[in-house]
């Protein structure tokens, strides 16, 4: 639905990522931004300064279509349910602290509780400033079902490589179903963006839970760069987070049962 510019109302949250995380070695804090409409307090448009598209991705799927003055308990539950990454604690504290400054900045919050919002997630809006209209751009990201979890692996790398100069660590950000494993996208944060395309082409549509060894032997035989070792830990690490989640072990019990 249209609606003018004037009826969007900027929000951003600050909090302290956890020490030795991907955002902490580029920035001192972690901001989540995000753009929502006056009236009804739905949430149209989020960021962060979280490392990678993927990472964002997540966010948007986390708080686009949600109601900021409603939801935040619910948004806060979410995280804790389905980040699987260091700066957990964190992502909630910066969707707190914008809540906060909402509520000290005079947004009118609704006595009542309003009814279930819904949107599609994009990743951006757009302004036409002929018209003095925004509106939403057509989904460029699926819809990722209730199950999916952001999963955050970590592996040091050598001090010559690139990625230690740059980011200290190697990680990726892996969204996966949490029951069944299977990888819906995923993102390194390698100095070359033609490594992590080739890498990821490779991970999409396998599962976590069950192909992480095969993957693992893929890679090590068609990526013949200095991380290799550095990406089987990764992906090593991801699923280990993943196994210790609480929907993937009912979904272990249910592919037992099966």
């Amino acid at each position: 639905m249209p609606f003018t510019a004037e009826d969007l109302i900027f929000a951003a949250g600050l909090s302290c990522p956890a020490a030795g995380s991907p955002t902490a070695v580029q920035y001192d804090l972690l901001l989540v931004a995000f753009l929502f409409r006056l009236g009804d307090g739905m949430i149209l448009a989020a960021e962060g300064n979280m490392i990678g598209g993927v990472s964002n991705a997540y966010l948007r799927s986390l708080l686009v279509g949600r109601c900021i003055y409603t939801g935040l308990e619910e948004i806060a539950a979410e995280i804790q349910r389905t980040y699987l990454g260091p700066d957990q604690r964190a992502l909630t504290v910066c969707i707190k602290d914008a809540y906060s400054k909402i509520c000290e900045r005079g947004a009118p919050l609704p006595k009542a509780p309003l009814k279930k919002l819904a949107v599609d997630k994009s990743d951006k809006f757009i302004y036409n400033s002929a018209t003095n209209l925004v509106g939403l751009e057509v989904e460029r990201i699926k819809e990722l079902p209730p199950s999916t979890v952001c999963v955050i692996g970590t592996s040091k790398t050598g001090s010559r490589n690139p990625i230690t100069k740059v980011h200290q660590t190697l990680f990726a950000t892996i969204l996966a179903d949490a029951r069944t494993g299977e990888i819906y996208d995923a993102e390194f944060n390698t100095v070359c963006r033609l490594t992590n395309q080739f890498i990821v082409s490779m991970m999409v549509g396998k599962s976590l839970r069950t192909d992480t060894g095969a993957m693992i032997q893929e890679i090590q035989a068609r990526y013949l760069g200095d991380s290799r070792k550095a990406i089987a830990t990764v992906l090593k690490d991801a699923q280990n987070k993943l196994l210790n989640h609480p929907l993937a072990q009912e979904g272990g019990a249910s592919l037992l049962n099966s």
